[in-house]
C-alpha cells in the first residue's frame, strides 16, 4: 500500500493546476519531471477526464459533465505550448537576461 501512495507526485500536481491556470512560465520549476513526463501526464489526465464525461453522460449527470468539459478546456489549451514549454522558458529566460 505505502509502495502505491509513494507512486504518486504531487509537485506534479501542483504544476498541472498552474498550467490549467493559464501558467508557462514557472511550470517546469515547480516540479522535478522532465518536460515530456509533464506533457503524458496532461495527456492521461485529458484522457481519463473524457471517460469521465462519457460516463456522467451516460447516466445523465450534465452538470458533472459541464464540469468536466470546462476542465478539459482548461488544461488543453495548447498543445504547442505543452510540447515546447522547456524551449519557449529557455528562450524568454535568455530574452530577459539580455
Amino acid at each position: 500500500m505505502e509502495s502505491f501512495v509513494n507512486y504518486f507526485r504531487p509537485d506534479i500536481m501542483e504544476a498541472v493546476y498552474s498550467w490549467a491556470k493559464g501558467s508557462i512560465y514557472q511550470i517546469m520549476e515547480m516540479t522535478q519531471v522532465f518536460e515530456g513526463s509533464f506533457n503524458r501526464a496532461i495527456r492521461r489526465l485529458e484522457e481519463a477526464l473524457q471517460q469521465l464525461i462519457l460516463a456522467s453522460r451516460s447516466i445523465g449527470e450534465t452538470e458533472l459533465e459541464a464540469k468536466l468539459e470546462e476542465a478539459v478546456s482548461k488544461i488543453k489549451r495548447d498543445r504547442y505550448s505543452i510540447r515546447c514549454i522547456f524551449v519557449l522558458v529557455t528562450y524568454l529566460d535568455g530574452v530577459m537576461i539580455s
